[in-house]
């Protein structure tokens, strides 16, 4: 793929996301639907309801997508001196989409009704990924395996994981999607040295989609991702690093290493939730462990710096990742620069956290 077809990509993304995006806030809007309330006595970084409609209008301009194919070369053991062969899968990009539709609407569920049952949400999750999974993971002529099984148990459970920890960071403007984008710019500059085509060509549309949200969400707050936006950036992600690790042998710790952010907010929010078990049952603890609380490193951020720590939060991250991209085939440096980033993570959470205020009540 040229340099040319992915700039075609990124304004088709961004033509794509301003008109659903424009249409998502305006109906929002004006039917009063989908909107997160700004009730009196919390505290809240919005004074007026606002539209929590992001997610449906990222996943609305995501629907090109259903005309990729997904293209994965392999050696075939069958084949005369082991000429490398190429496994065409016609139908992957209406299968992502088919998934992203089905973790988006958990999150759909969640913004309508905030009181639902955290098992349902968990279940759609599951059903989803499943899906993803099964249609990604059998595209060549693997031999059933017991590796094979655990292979594919772990991935799962890491989009599950990847999944949610977007919707833990979520919680002032532009936090999670000026991570997504450093992700994104990550994850599309590593496809295209390897020739992912598929995994270019989603990164590059949803790299315009989520600039045109920007316009939206920072610094005013004029539409919030929402419940839906935030666990489909995680479950796209996530799944097209699944695809590359399966497939195309990029490095699961560069994987692992473009989540350490949002996995280590996941982390802060269990160890929190697991210190108050003794004042709650362990079912209410442990159904809660994934959501957003106030004892978050962007929320204390705020505190200090308001809509400019998403900025700062984003900028620290970018250079972390900048150097994860730039050593993406080394696993010790990568290793060694993740460590360093958890220990940067402890050393500002320490520093800047406050009991005084509260995001969330």
């Amino acid at each position: 793929m040229s340099n040319t077809l992915v700039y075609y990509f990124i304004v088709l993304g961004s033509l794509c996301g301003l008109l659903a995006l424009s249409v998502c806030y305006v109906l929002s809007k004006t039917m009063a639907i989908m909107q997160d309330k700004a009730y009196l006595g919390t505290f809240k970084i919005h004074t007026t309801d606002t539209p929590r409609c992001g997610g449906i209008g990222i996943f609305i301009s995501l629907i090109v997508v259903i005309i990729a194919g997904l293209e994965i070369p392999y050696v075939s053991v069958d084949s005369v001196r082991n000429t490398p062969q190429v496994a065409i899968d016609t139908l992957a990009g209406l299968h992502f989409y088919l998934a992203c539709f089905i973790v988006c609407a958990s999150g759909i569920l969640r913004d309508n009704n905030h009181d639902i049952s955290i098992i349902l949400i968990v279940l759609i999750q599951i059903v989803g990924i499943c899906y993803c999974i099964v249609s990604f993971n059998f595209l060549l002529p693997y031999t059933f395996s017991f590796s094979l099984i655990i292979n594919t148990l772990c991935g799962a459970i890491c989009i599950f994981f990847a999944t949610n920890s977007m919707n833990i960071i979520d919680g002032i403007h532009g936090n999670t999607a000026f991570i997504s984008l450093v992700i994104i710019a990550s994850l599309t500059y590593i496809a295209y040295c390897l020739h992912i085509n598929f995994i270019v060509f989603v990164c590059s549309i949803l790299l315009g989609i989520m600039l045109i949200f920007l316009c939206f969400n920072f610094p005013y707050g004029k539409m919030f991702l929402g419940d839906s936006g935030a666990f489909l950036l995680g479950f796209i992600l996530s799944t097209l690093l699944f695809i590359g690790v399966k497939y195309y042998n990029i490095s699961v710790l560069y994987a692992i290493g473009l989540f350490v952010y949002p996995l280590c907010e996941m982390v802060a929010s269990i160890l929190v939730r697991l210190k108050y078990i003794q004042f709650y049952s362990f079912n209410e603890v442990f159904l809660h462990l994934c959501e957003p609380s106030n004892y978050h490193l962007h929320f204390f951020l705020y505190i200090r710096f308001k809509h400019y720590a998403s900025v700062l939060l984003s900028g620290i991250y970018a250079i972390f990742i900048f150097f994860l991209t730039l050593y993406y085939t080394n696993d010790v440096i990568l290793f060694i620069i993740s460590v360093g980033f958890c220990m940067l993570y402890v050393i500002l959470f320490f520093t800047f956290r406050t009991k005084q205020q509260y995001l969330y009540k």
